[in-house]
């Protein structure tokens, strides 16, 4: 519940999507390079899902080598099954890339578009300044619904606001928030499409990755 209760701060544990710096095409080139090429992910295995990361988190209710070692099992049974029907190279290119690499890159994008802010990063006296904790939902068309949002959760204020709800009745909570007025007073919290609003974010040139030489030629 570290992403609920420390939105927007370091010690979010998931925090590291949103807080990708994309604006500008060399920062969107970095991060989407960093995600497709599955650096990010294997980052992601041994800093967050492995098992000194379970130890040193303290908070699982299973022993930290388990869900590991089932990972394993279950990977070396597949890539198993694919080599004995001849087929050795499915398991590279229809299980292990799209999860390391590009389920890690619509997680990037679809967690940018729901938290992070127009401002982002924001500075004040050459010193950058806390986030404003956000969240948006999303109301996406069928395919990007089927792409990044499975189990409702493009519904992410809903989300946010109350966890414990399952997740076939946020869209409920969403008509009954939308009926009270709650996103005609916060219309910037919906959104139709979470791809144009990172592509949005991308080229929001307040505070991009060429801003320092830019400001600095100005001044001069």
């Amino acid at each position: 519940m570290s992403h609920h209760a420390h939105l927007g701060t370091l010690n979010d544990a998931d925090s590291y999507p949103y807080r990708a710096s994309v604006k500008g095409f060399r920062a969107l080139s970095f991060v989407l390079l960093k995600a497709l090429s599955g650096a990010t992910g294997l980052w992601l295995v041994k800093n967050k899902y492995g098992a000194a990361a379970r130890r040193e988190a303290g908070t699982s209710v299973t022993p930290s080598w388990l869900a590991p070692l089932v990972t394993i099992i279950f990977n070396l049974l597949l890539f198993g099954t694919c080599i004995a029907v001849g087929r050795w190279y499915l398991y590279p290119l229809l299980w292990a890339y799209p999860i390391v690499a590009v389920a890690i890159a619509l997680n990037i994008i679809r967690t940018v578009a729901e938290h992070q802010p127009e401002d982002y990063p924001r500075y004040e006296a050459d010193e950058e300044q806390g986030m404003m904790p956000l969240a948006r939902t999303t109301l996406p068309n069928w395919f990007e619904k089927w792409l990044m949002y499975q189990a409702n959760f493009n519904y992410h204020i809903e989300h946010h606001l109350f966890p414990a709800i399952p997740q076939h009745n946020l869209k409920k909570l969403h008509r009954h928030l939308a009926e009270k007025g709650f996103y005609q007073r916060f219309g910037g919290c919906v959104q139709r499409s979470g791809f144009r609003k990172f592509i949005e974010l991308s080229k929001n040139r307040k505070h991009d990755d060429f801003s320092d030489s830019i400001e600095d030629a100005l001044a001069l």
